[in-house]
């Protein structure tokens, strides 16, 4: 039953997962009067590697991707691949400041990863 949560490809938690997760999020921290955050990403021009280096090629930038975001957030922080190129990572207990912090370090080890330098 658990796999129905979990992307095939890069291993990240599904859309499935998202729905189920947001309003069981939501219910808590207005119970207990805490924070979530969400950050939203998608790699740029995504469909311009498939194109130019193949589906395969695509597939290792989404994995790759995927690890470099995945080493960055929490064991309490959820990843998710929200379909195609778009991820999600959902962040309890966590306010904006931290959200645009891990955001800052995220687009940090991007910019020096292999996925950087599929433009």
């Amino acid at each position: 039953m658990r796999e129905i949560y979990y992307d095939e490809l890069t291993g990240c938690y599904n859309r499935r997962f998202l729905h189920y997760w947001i309003e069981n999020e939501i219910k808590r921290a207005t119970r207990f009067a805490t924070k979530f955050a969400l950050i939203l990403l998608d790699i740029d021009d995504f469909r311009n590697i498939n194109n130019n280096f193949g589906h395969l090629e695509g597939d290792e930038v989404l994995i790759e991707f995927s690890r470099v975001l995945d080493h960055n957030i929490r064991e309490v922080d959820s990843l998710v691949r929200y379909g195609g190129d778009e991820y999600l990572i959902l962040m309890p207990n966590t306010d904006e400041k931290g959200a645009i912090e891990l955001a800052q370090r995220i687009m940090d080890d991007l910019n020096n990863s292999e996925v950087a330098g599929h433009n």
